[in-house]
């Protein structure tokens, strides 16, 4: 080995090797994790996966844009992929497709917990009339 290839080899070389091993990992372990979290509703253990959707896009998506700087594209795809499945999960929480302000058909309901022996049925029956509910 000559002192230039010396040079080289330590002057952080490995280092990109380290990020690409490192990404890959996360991207193949959110990918097992999102599958498995696929099954949830066959075993308890796949359920506990099922529960990390906001972490593992976070994480997938960091692994992506570490693939991506390191050029290996078909691992990048595997972990955009996965952030995108499980941002699909995520998005529409916090990111409300429709309008709130627009109005919409609204549906009035009373329930009553009503005790026998109370024969007092005229509170009742104002309130129903005050309310006017669809259904009670």
């Amino acid at each position: 080995m000559t002192t230039e290839q010396s040079d080289n080899a330590n002057d952080g070389g490995s280092s990109p090797g380290l990020v690409v091993r490192i990404a890959s990992l996360v991207a193949f372990l959110a990918a097992a994790a999102t599958l498995a979290g696929f099954g949830a509703r066959w075993h308890w253990l796949c359920e506990l996966t099922a529960h990390w959707p906001l972490q593992i896009a976070v994480t997938s998506a960091l692994a992506l844009v570490a693939l991506i700087l390191t050029r290996k594209w078909k691992r990048a795809l595997l972990a955009g992929a996965v952030a995108l499945v499980n941002a699909s999960y995520v998005v529409p929480i916090y990111l409300p497709l429709r309008d709130a302000s627009i109005a919409e058909p609204t549906c009035k309901v009373v329930s009553a917990n009503v005790q026998t022996l109370n024969r007092d049925t005229g509170r009742f029956l104002d309130l129903i009339r005050s309310e006017r509910p669809d259904f009670f």
